[in-house]
Formats: structure tokens, sequence, C-alpha cells
């Protein structure tokens, strides 16, 4: 051990075991240690020796307290810092992951989306810093770290602790503080009035190398590397990187200007030109040759800058200003676990936007965890196992929700364990402002897999649990003369006297609308339709989940219940939009939002083990996968801008082709022969199922158009002469019969009824599995296709069944804890049809369900399967002063 290491282990004994050397830099070393009080891992920086005696304790001390003060989820804190045996150290988090400097070492370029995720992570921590009058003035790929997937940015404040602490006194130790290619101009010319443009200017140098694989501005020297900086204007990045986005080169170009007064006013409007398709290039980019006085010019600053500084505040906006501004950024998850992979609802904030409740995986089960947006850590909340839906109390102390059972409990943060509510209940409730508990009665997802009405809480309308208990309440009715099914997502408004809430009709194709309950006359009043899932905030705002994934707000007059002013587009791409209903979000009273991005999807083809491997090299959203004949090609729809079309995907080459063009498709399968692909149009004048030659070479021709419902077939049986189909109705899901000989009709599966739907035919055409919930849970049946027999195929809950080709084996999801597993069931076709076995295969919790058909398939081959996988999500986007967004439209 060196005589350094050694003083300093003995300086800090008492407090930190320094374990070994991580590295060094221009301001300081750093040692990975154990902080012995709290038993973590921490990074201990030291500064030079030199520079401490320049500098001072007293002074860096004070100065550094300014950074303590900085807590954002994309900021490594600073957990302490101090003065031992003349040594001047800070302490901050250990990150086991990388820097970004190391991963550029190793790749050179990043993708496009991942610079984008990165920078607007990094983004989001200077535009905090900078509304809390923080200036970093050292960002460089060295300072941003990578977690599990979330950028960190290191030593933030530091260098200006440094700078203000020493002074003019630095040029006397002939350090280097700053890195010359990520300095702006004005830090260049050494400018100590800077602002937090200047740390765009940095940013930008950053984005630029992420996409370029070198950053804006090379040179032999520093001093030749400022002088480029100050006369010279960079190549456009999309010279090195011709895919470049037009947008995202637009924003480099406009935040490397050499004027302050050019570039983006904030970080945040930085990184919001990233991706927006306003945001062009202003003007054909002309090299410039420096002349011989501005080079001088430039090697003078150099030397200034690079020797002397890097350091200084400049005073921000007044705190009425900053207190308004608009700012987004994300929170990952503890330790990387991924958030609850259902579709409950996993995500809550606290009324006063202070506290955060969400739902991780650990070690294969859901609990439920809190932090305090003062923390850096969240706790997990004892007792909660298999949570869902979580809902905070109004005063934020308590939180109520509901596990996989169905039972419905309440726990306080404080301490205390968890206590019953109701003994089952649906999975959406709100609490009310008198402390009572409100259920809506709408359609839900019961053991994570079945489309169900909720049980005993919520059957008849929105149910109301009194604060002490009690026997429960039912304040709405449904009509279903009008082809009401639910009211679900309740919120009681300001007067008490009425509720909002989703009215549903038809969930999944568009029959869901956010509407107004008078709980005096029984009046409904529409106020949004394809949505669900709204709130209604103090402001005068209603904010809701449109059901193309988008959340969106206006402002709403509560006396002519209507909504008034521009619409405006808060987040897009939300986790778990279908129809709104189960989008992944949450509003405080205090103008914050917090929501789940839409995690990309994956067509992936999965043995018996599990072990999955993609099938194309692209991440879309892969909906309905079905395996041609002969196994060479997979159709699905895949969803995009355009709306939702037919792919067809080569196995071979994992190549995509696009086969229809109109928007509106879904659920494709295909015809026996495996010439054609069959589908649903859904909405319009069209609607009904359709054909289209697998190779895309016609146009679609309709098998049966209809009026009064939407379908979507279900199979074909071995003739090829009429297939099952799912009618969509206002009483729910209708298994039907349609024929493609002669008028091409359709009627009614006999001995079928209203939500039995998932179906299947066998290869042989003899037998019908189908998924009813008739007794209160999800399950499979097998029946004759024109008898009325039916055997219980799953135990304790099952959906999705889908036949091995030899028809001797039918496979379903069977619901399992917080996840679902796929089970195998192996039959004799008889007569009689029996089940000789049930084998767990693997677990199903990355592999999206569908609905009302199965969202996987299997190979002809019998051993494989086609899934559409998505992985959990490991950060939450926190959004505060949305409303902003009403003053910039």
């Amino acid at each position: 051990m060196t005589d350094t290491l050694e003083r300093l282990s003995t300086a800090l004994a008492d407090r930190y075991q320094i374990q070994s050397e991580l590295g060094s830099g221009g301001m300081a070393t750093v040692y990975l240690a154990e902080d012995l009080k709290h038993k973590r891992k921490v990074a201990v920086k030291v500064l030079r020796p030199e520079l401490a005696a320049v500098i001072g304790a007293e002074r860096f001390l004070k100065e550094i307290e300014v950074t303590a003060n900085l807590q954002h989820p994309n900021i490594l804190a600073l957990y302490d810092s101090g003065e031992a045996d003349t040594f001047l150290y800070y302490v901050m988090p250990f990150v086991e992951g990388e820097s970004l400097r190391e991963r550029l070492n190793r790749e050179t370029q990043l993708s496009v989306d991942e610079t984008i995720r990165v920078t607007q992570a990094v983004a989001a921590a200077l535009d905090y810093a900078h509304r809390h009058d923080v200036i970093h003035r050292d960002i460089k790929p060295e300072n941003i770290l990578l977690h599990d997937g979330q950028a960190l940015v290191a030593d933030f404040g530091i260098a200006l602790a440094v700078s203000h602490a020493g002074g003019t006194r630095l040029t006397e130790t002939g350090l280097s503080i700053g890195t010359p290619h990520y300095m702006s101009p004005e830090q260049a010319m050494g400018d100590r009035e800077l602002d937090g443009r200047s740390d765009v200017y940095s940013l930008a140098c950053v984005v630029y190398e992420m996409l370029a694989g070198e950053p804006p501005h090379t040179g032999p020297s520093a001093q030749a590397i400022v002088a480029k900086i100050l006369t010279e204007t960079p190549r456009p990045v999309t010279d090195a990187r011709p895919s470049t986005p037009e947008p995202l080169a637009a924003a480099i170009e406009t935040a490397l200007e050499k004027l302050p007064a050019d570039r983006f006013p904030t970080a945040d409007a930085f990184a919001t030109a990233l991706t927006s398709p306003t945001v062009t290039t202003s003007r054909k980019r002309v090299a410039q040759r420096p002349s011989t006085k501005q080079w001088v010019t430039g090697v003078i600053a150099a030397v200034v800058a690079i020797v002397a500084f890097l350091g200084g505040r400049l005073t921000g906006p007044e705190p009425s200003d900053t207190e308004s501004r608009l700012a987004r950024f994300t929170i990952p998850t503890p330790e990387g676990n991924v958030l609850g992979n259902n579709v409950y609802g996993f995500i809550a904030i606290s009324r006063d936007g202070e506290r955060l409740a969400y739902v991780v995986e650990t070690g294969g089960d859901d609990a439920l965890f809190v932090r305090h947006l003062s923390s850096l850590t969240a706790a997990v909340v004892t007792g909660t196992r298999e949570a869902g839906s979580p809902v905070f109390s109004p005063d934020g102390l308590r939180l109520v929700y509901q596990i996989t059972s169905g039972v419905v409990r309440k726990v306080r943060l404080d301490g205390g364990s968890a206590e019953d509510v109701a003994a089952a209940g649906t999975w959406d409730m709100s609490w009310h402002t008198d402390g009572s508990i409100l259920f809506g009665s709408g359609s839900g997802y019961v053991g994570n897999s079945a489309f169900t009405r909720g049980a005993l809480v919520g059957e008849d309308g929105v149910t109301r649990i009194p604060p002490d208990g009690g026997q429960p309440e039912v304040m709405t009715t449904i009509d279903t003369v009008a082809g009401e099914t639910g009211h679900s997502f309740p919120q009681m408004l300001p007067d008490g006297k009425r509720l909002l809430a989703s009215i549903e009709r038809n969930v999944y194709f568009g029959g869901i609308a956010v509407g107004v309950i008078d709980l005096e006359t029984d009046e409904r009043t529409i106020l949004v339709s394809g949505a669900s899932r709204a709130r209604y905030v103090p402001s005068g705002h209603l904010v809701w989940a449109q059901d193309d994934g988008r959340l969106r707000a206006s402002r709403l007059d509560l006396d002519r219940l209507q909504l008034t002013g521009p619409t405006v587009t808060i987040a897009d791409g939300l986790s778990g939009a279908a129809g709104g209903a189960f989008a992944q979000f949450d509003v405080s009273d205090a103008g914050d939002v917090v929501y789940v991005p839409a995690q990309p999807r994956e067509l992936v083809m999965v043995d018996r083990t599990g072990r999955a491997e993609p099938v194309v090299d692209q991440q879309r959203r892969f909906h309905s996968p079905r395996v041609s004949p002969n196994g060479r090609q997979i159709v699905m729809d895949i969803a995009d801008e355009t709306g939702r079309d037919l792919w067809v995907a080569d196995v071979a080459d994992g190549t995509l082709q696009k086969i229809t063009f109109t928007g509106n498709v879904n659920d494709p399968i295909w015809t026996p022969d495996g010439q054609h692909v069959t589908y649903g149009a859904a909405g319009g004048d069209k609607r009904g199922i359709y054909r289209v030659p697998a190779d895309g070479s016609a146009s679609p021709d309709s098998i049966y158009m209809t009026a009064d419902a939407d379908r979507t077939p279900g199979g074909w049986f071995p003739d090829g002469a009429r297939l099952v189909a799912i009618a969509v109705t206002q009483r729910g899901w209708q298994l039907e019969t349609v024929t493609d000989t002669g008028e091409r009709t359709s009627e009614p599966l006999p001995n079928t009824r209203p939500q039995h739907a998932w179906p299947a035919v066998s290869p042989d055409g003899r037998w019908l599995a189908y998924q009813s919930d008739e007794t209160g849970t999800a399950e499979v049946y097998v029946r004759p296709i024109d008898g009325s027999r039916r055997v219980l195929v799953s135990r304790e809950g099952g959906t999705s069944p889908v036949w091995h080709p030899s028809g001797r084996e039918l496979f379903y999801r069977h619901p399992k804890g917080t996840a679902d597993v796929l089970v195998s069931a192996r039959v004799e076709p008889g007569p009689p049809f029996r089940v000789t076995s049930r084998t767990e295969l693997f677990s199903m919790s990355d592999y999206e369900p569908g609905s009302p058909h199965a969202n996987y398939d299997v190979h002809p081959d019998g051993d494989h399967f086609v899934m559409v996988r998505i992985r959990g999500g490991t950060r939450i986007v926190y959004v505060q002063n949305w409303t902003q967004l009403f003053e910039e439209r």
C-alpha cells in the first residue's frame, strides 16, 4: 500500500474503509470504500494535494455545501465531504456500471434512440440544477455514468466549488480544470460569469460524439482545440452519421452556436427539440478559416481557460419564475428491478406530489415500494407481497391496494400491518376526501390474465366503502339498455354530487368514454370518447389516457361540463394503453404527472424450456403473431404512427414485408393452404373480415362485411369453407361461424354465450377450445364444434388456448402468483375427450397477453412458440408543472 493510501485509510478509518483505487483525473483520485455506518459501497474522491493546498479546507467545504442540496434522479448525490490529515475529500455513491466514456471507448458510437435517451436524462439533471442556480461547467462523457440503462451526472458542481474556492490562485498549480473538447466558447475565452447555456453547449458536444464517434472539434493540442471552438463551425453531424434524424441534427446545430443568445435558453428546451419535428436547420453550414488574429486570441484563451478556471455561478431567474417551469426526469426502480409486469395499475403519486408508490418485481414476486422525492432511495412497504393498483390516501400517509386473490387492503406508511378492506373487488379504485374508498365496476383482469367482471365489490356499479368499513354502498347503476358494461376509475368531483368515471360499452374497439355521472339524476355527460382513466385536478384540468397511448389534458369547466381551450399532449407512448384502460400514469394535485413509458416489443421464437431467440432484428409494436402452415413465415399486425397494418416476417432471413395499407386491421390468421391471410377490419364503414394474398400481390377481398359490430377471425376449419370469428357486441363477445361460400354469412356458434372468446379450432376440425368466465374465473374448455358437452381443461384459471399440430396437446396461459405460466395439457380426443396430464413449461411474465384471442402461436414442429416479448420497465417518468404546456401552446 502506498504512503498516500495508508495515510488516507488511517485518516478515514472511523467512517470509511478504503478498499482500492478506482482511477484518477485532473482534480481528484477516486477510491472504492465501504461506508461503515450505512454498510454500503461508496466512491471517495480526494482532491490532489497541490490543489487542496491552494484552495484551503474551510472555503472548499463551504462552497461544496451548495451541491449537497441537489436532489434529482439523474444527479449522482453528494453523501459527505470533509478534511482529514490535509486531505480534502467528498463522498458519492458507488455506481456499478460504466461511464459514457468507457462505453464510447468500447463502441465508438451509440444508436440514435440511446443517444436521445441519455441526452434527455442528462438534460433533465442540468435543467434542475440550473433552476437552482448551479452550473456544472464540466459536462463530458467521463462525468456521465450509465447504470442499468439510467444516465447519472457525476461531480455536479465540484468544478464550481473548486473554482470559487481557489479563484485565480489555481494558475499557480499548473492544473488543468475542464476538458477543452467540451468547453463552450465563452468558457474557452475565460468568462467566469457563465449560465446554463454553457452546459447546453457542452452537452451538445457529448451528443455529437455519441453519434459521430468524435467531438465536434478535435486537434493535436488543447490550444488547437480551443482555437477551433472560438473560430470554426463544426461540420454537420449528418456528414459523419447520415442516418441522424433532422430534428436531432438541427437541435445539435442550435446548441453549438457560438453566441449563448443563439442557443436554446434551457437544457429542457434542448431536450424537447431533439425529437421535435418543428426544429430544422436554420442555414447551410460553411466552414470558416480562422484569421491569424483569431487564432492567436484562441491560443491565449486556451491558456487562460485550461490552466485557470472552470467555475463560477450566474444568478438565475427569480424564484417565482423557476417554480412554474416545466421539467421532466426519470426515476429508476430499486436495484434495477422491473416494474410489476402485469395489467394491474402499478404506479401512484400522492396528492401533494411528495411521494411516489410503485409495484416492483422482487424475486419473482411483486411488492410495493414508496419513495419520498427528497430521498435518493425507495423503501419497500412491509407485508405487501402480490400487490397491485396502489392508491394514496388524501393525506399521503396510507395506501390502499389489491393483491392477486382480489382482496383489497390498506396500510399505513409510518408502520403497522396491512388490514383488509374488502373480500374482493375490481382493480380500479380511488380514495375519496372523506376517507371512504370507491371501487369501479368495469371490466378488469383478474389473476393477471382473465377478462371478467368484478366480484362482490363493484358488480352493480361504482361502490363506496365507508372510512370505518361496514356495508358497501352502490353509488351508480349500469344502464344495460344503453349497452353499458361498467363504470370504472371513479373519482368524486369537488361538489360531492357528481362522479368522474370511464363509462364502458365496447372495450377494445373504442367504446370506452370518459364522462360524468350525476349521482342525483343519474344523467351521463360524455367528455372524451375513445379514452379512459381520467383524473380531474384542482387547477381546473382534466388529464386522461387516449386509446392511442397519448396522455392528454385540457381545461374542464365543471359548471357546463365541457372541455375548454386547447388540448395538449403531456406524453406519448404510455405503457399498457389499451383503450386507455390500462395506461400506467397518475396525477397529483400539485401539478405533477408520473407515467411509465411503453416498453419495446420483440418478436421471438421460444422453445419448451423458455429459451427465446429474436425472429427479426427490430423492436416494433408486434401483435397477434401467427405461423404459416409450412413454418417459414409469420404474419402479425404492427401499430405505428400510420395506423395498424399487417406485416409478414420471413423466419429464415428476418425480413419484414407490409401487405396491407389501410391502417385499421388486426388479428390475422392464415388460411389452411397458407396462400392467404385473413384479418379483421375495425371501425368505419368497411368493418368486417377480409382476406389478402400472403405476398401482398393483390388487394384485400371481403369475406364478411358488417355494420352492427366489429369482428375478428379466430380460426379456420380444415376445409377452408368456414371459420370461427369473435363478434364484439354491446352484450360482450359472441362466437360465430362465418362461411366463405355463397352469400358469405355469419351466424352464432351453437351452444355458446356472451363472454366466450379466445377460440381455437382443433387441427382435425372436430373440437373447439375456448375461454369462458362462467364460474367467475376464466377457464379453458373444449367442446365438440356442434355439440354442447364441454370439458374443463385448465385448473384454477386459464386463458389463450392454442392447439399442438397433432391435436393431442393443448397449450394455455395459467395465472400463477403475479405472472402467468405456459401449460401443456396432454389430451385424448376420444370421444370422450379427456385431459391426461398438465405440465407447466415456462413463465409468461415477459410475454404480452392478447384479448379476445391468443397473442402467441405454435410452430408446426410442435416444439417452438412465436411470442411477443415485452420487458418490464425499469424507469418512471416524472413531469413537474405540466400545466405550463398550456402556456407554451
